[in-house]
């Protein structure tokens, strides 16, 4: 059968959604309101800065206009300042919103669309586990009966593209992108709210892609490059090394060259510095060994960890 693509953009006209309630229960622990809503503005429009703090939606003001539109679903309000107190909405919907710039009744600029979800009732529950290490399309199974699939928010309350071939699917393109963890995602059909709950996971060990011996000179930091895929570092340890002696970002583990300096410094017949690294992958520990050496040293080969 030929794929058709859903296509869920930010820059689609208003569309006029249906609410409704259902009976079920919420999943404990996922968010029915937002606290923050980051969307993309087009570059020509001013700055809009869309922000949900409860129930309090705010956005910049513009000087050269003399009042705001607000959509929820289609429905417009007259505003005069640059907030709206969104408390008074019925709970058990998704709401979405968009704001529009007037000047003695001419429409000048329209925010991006955003939603806010106020205690919605959820119909169904899946759960998704995604192996990075096992790449593929990612089956939804939703129960028949939903009605047409109107639109699919990620944990953002951003709009996302998912494909329909006898089916919905997370493709594997959007899969790789996503971080390592747990996401939920609303989907929100004519007669249903879907929740997915997806939890990101590799299969492999984290490794150091580098050599665990390094040699340096006193100016020089030692650098170490690993691959954590969806461990976390925790830490080096041994030889007085405390937090302030290093950094580690984006996989690069950076050891100071004057903790480096310090060290050789407090023995002159030191050869080599040794330190100890964790990584924890879920309720696993690695644990491996890091070697410096100065460059005016013998060097030895150590085995790797």
């Amino acid at each position: 059968m030929k794929k058709n693509l859903i296509y869920l953009t930010l820059v689609f006209s208003l569309m006029v959604v249906s609410v409704f309630s259902l009976s079920g229960c919420g999943r404990d622990g996922i968010p029915t309101t937002t606290s923050m809503i980051s969307t993309t503005n087009n570059p020509a429009d001013p700055f809009w800065n869309l922000e949900l703090n409860e129930d309090l939606l705010t956005w910049n003001s513009i000087t050269e206009i003399d009042s705001y539109l607000l959509w929820i679903n289609g429905v417009s309000v007259s505003i005069t300042n640059h907030s709206y107190d969104l408390s008074g909405l019925e709970t058990g919907h998704i709401y979405e919103l968009k704001v529009e710039a007037t000047d003695n009744g001419v429409p000048l600029y329209f925010s991006p669309k955003i939603f806010y979800v106020k205690n919605v009732t959820i119909s169904q529950t899946v759960d998704l586990e995604y192996d990075k290490f096992s790449p593929g399309d990612l089956e939804i199974d939703v129960t028949t009966g939903v009605g047409e699939l109107l639109y699919v928010l990620d944990s953002s309350h951003e709009e996302i593209i998912v494909e329909e071939e006898s089916g919905y699917y997370f493709t594997e393109n959007y899969l790789t992108e996503v971080s390592y963890g747990f996401h939920y995602f609303y989907f929100v059909f004519e007669n249903a709210y879907v929740l997915v709950n997806l939890t990101i996971v590799d299969s492999r060990e984290p490794e150091l892609i580098s050599s665990s011996v390094q040699a340096v000179n006193f100016e020089e930091s030692a650098v170490f490059e690993f691959n954590l895929y969806d461990g976390v570092f925790i830490g080096l340890s041994g030889n007085k090394i405390t937090s302030s002696d290093y950094s580690f970002e984006d996989g690069v583990l950076t050891i100071y060259s004057d903790y480096i300096e310090a060290i050789f410094e407090e023995d002159p017949l030191r050869e080599n510095l040794i330190l100890g690294y964790t990584i924890q992958v879920g309720p696993d520990i690695v644990v491996g060994y890091l070697f410096i050496q100065l460059n005016n040293t013998i060097v030895f080969t150590f085995p790797a960890p």
